[in-house]
């Protein structure tokens, strides 16, 4: 999906919680939870011996810098009152080998999660907009 559809789609998920409270319907929330997806970059298992795992070596490191699959995600993740990262349950042993493409590196996957208070996701929302607009 563009980048540009972002702002407006969640510019019309404001405006249709805000209908659903002036017709008495309970969806006042405080916070949204924004579910999106990240990935870092891990060493490739290919060329190690099976009991090595250099991937599960990066992956374990705290530092591993994040990297967003969606140019919002970047603007939102530090706008966010919070934000963190998960790991898929389910992940093929060869899944970072198989995303890498003539690089000595693959990538994982992650989960990524990014609460906002109701009141403040308006202006989040209009910094994606600023954020898309500036870059195209």
């Amino acid at each position: 999906m563009p980048a540009e559809i972002v702002p407006p789609m969640y510019t019309m998920l404001i405006d249709e919680v805000d209908a659903a409270i002036e017709d008495k319907e309970p969806y006042e929330f405080t916070h949204y939870l924004v579910l999106s997806r990240a990935y870092i970059e891990v060493e490739s298992a290919l060329e190690s011996e099976p009991t090595e795992r250099k991937s599960k070596k990066i992956r374990e490191d705290p530092t591993a810098s994040q990297l967003f699959f969606h140019a919002e995600d970047e603007v939102l993740s530090k706008l966010a009152q919070a934000h963190g990262r998960y790991s898929y349950r389910k992940i093929a042993e060869s899944s970072a080998d198989s995303k890498r493409a003539f690089r000595e590196i693959g990538i994982e996957a992650e989960g990524l999660l990014m609460l906002f208070e109701a009141k403040k996701l308006p202006d989040a929302i209009q910094a994606v907009s600023d954020f898309i607009s500036s870059s195209v």
